[in-house]
């Protein structure tokens, strides 16, 4: 079970104004894995074989492109497994690490869009007030 800061710090995440820098994105993405207690021992690992589509679509540069990307998550979240990275801890290495990214990027405690312009949807932003009030964080 997560913790209330670390709920709120996944959607902090979303209200961080400047562009996240891709290693910044995947430890991220290997701290919320670890912290929702997902089995590592389970994940596919990525190969050009599991990307089917390559064979459907004339578009091999986005298959490419999302096949590397799916390879740095998985070498990640890899990583931190191989650390010993425990779920507790890796909410509280995600939690840190937020903290981290708003001083780096900036952060809009009222923001409504994500720093790529996608909304935050009105569930998240209704979730982000509460756990604030239940944590005591003030903005």
């Amino acid at each position: 079970m997560v913790s209330p800061q670390f709920e709120l710090a996944t959607l902090e995440v979303k209200k961080i104004t400047g562009a996240i820098s891709n290693d910044d994105l995947l430890q991220f993405y290997a701290y919320y894995k670890i912290a929702h207690g997902e089995d590592f021992s389970k994940a596919e690992k990525p190969s050009s074989f599991n990307f089917k589509v390559t064979k459907l679509c004339s578009c091999s540069d986005i298959v490419d492109a999302n096949l590397k990307k799916a390879k740095y998550k998985y070498q990640a979240w890899e990583k931190e497994v191989k650390n010993g990275v425990t779920p507790q801890q890796a909410q509280q290495k995600y939690i840190e690490l937020v903290k981290s990214c708003k001083q780096k990027y900036g952060f809009d405690a009222k923001a409504t869009k994500s720093a790529n312009g996608e909304a935050i949807s009105a569930a998240d932003l209704k979730k982000f007030d509460d756990l604030a009030k239940q944590t005591g964080t003030q903005y």
